[in-house]
């Protein structure tokens, strides 16, 4: 929304499977049959997406009184359904009204959302800029479901919807596309990231192939890091790997040079040395068990 009006415009919007549930099974049938008068070719009000086996709705009441006004014609039940049709609508309609403010964004689904608006105030300098995007929402869901993260489809598919408006010299709508596809992969930076507190919930539920995966996202963001070396090394162990773990103890002497039990120089000094001293000797399992628990952070 550009520019809202405060006393008017509120959106509004009713949802296929509510409206299914008002309606009764006859007027359901008509609404499903291939005989109304919208667009060029008779079609059907309700149908079944043959993908998802979902129920999508197609209707504007402003279009079929324009195909009545050029000569077509309803029946006394098709009038009958439209009346239940638009009534119910009404009703439902009321309950989902809201205001958008400035700056607000909403993504509608066509096929299963009827949406309007209510009444405009006189001078009414309200401004909202519509895109109609075509998407496949079978294939979305395939990827989604393959593990690819929606934070990186979504900029994919803004950028590609960018550049067809450029190329159609609509450079602001561009412009305005490119900003939001910027928006996400910002956000997705700053969430998409697994925490040590994920790493250690599939730790204690012993879900070790998520931990070991979060682990492995996290090294590559963090590096040598301490945490995150140590556990992959703790993993490495379960599965009887001890020379991998010796490695990965190696990385996590390197981002924390000390296991220290005591604030003494010269135990420090001492734990410094026998750390070293495991790792060498390839002995990464005496090293966890005598400790391993015990870290205390630098």
């Amino acid at each position: 929304m550009a520019r809202p009006d405060d006393l008017g415009g509120e959106t509004q919007m009713v949802i296929v499977d509510e409206l299914l549930s008002t309606l009764n099974t006859d007027t359901i049938a008509l609404l499903r049959r291939p005989i109304w008068p919208l667009g060029h070719q008779p079609k059907p009000i309700l149908e079944t997406d043959p993908s998802s086996g979902e129920t999508r709705i197609s209707y504007y009441r402003k279009q079929l009184e324009r195909s009545l006004e050029l000569g077509a014609s309803l029946s006394e039940q098709q009038i009958k359904a439209l009346s239940a049709l638009d009534s119910a609508i009404i009703n439902l309609s009321e309950m989902r009204s809201f205001r958008l403010e400035q700056g607000e964004t909403l993504i509608i689904n066509n096929h299963k959302v009827l949406h309007g608006r209510t009444a405009l105030a006189d001078g009414s300098q309200r401004l909202m800029m519509r895109y109609r995007l075509r998407a496949n929402l079978a294939a979305c869901t395939s990827v989604l479901e393959s593990g690819k993260r929606s934070t990186t489809v979504i900029p994919e598919r803004l950028m590609y919807a960018a550049s067809r408006l450029e190329g159609q010299g609509r450079a602001t709508q561009a412009q305005i596309l490119k900003s939001y596809a910027r928006r996400v992969n910002a956000t997705a930076t700053s969430e998409s990231a697994p925490s040590m507190a994920e790493v250690e919930n599939a730790l204690g539920t012993r879900d070790f192939p998520r931990a070991q995966s979060l682990l492995e996202e996290l090294a590559k963001e963090a590096g040598a890091n301490f945490d995150v070396s140590y556990f992959l090394s703790a993993l490495a162990t379960q599965r009887n790997e001890h020379a991998k773990a010796a490695a990965l103890l190696a990385n996590a002497a390197t981002a924390r040079p000390f296991i220290a039990l005591s604030k003494d120089p010269k135990l420090l000094a001492c734990r410094k040395s026998r750390y070293q001293q495991l790792i060498l000797n390839d002995d990464s399992r005496s090293l966890r068990r005598n400790w391993g628990r015990q870290v205390m952070r630098e």
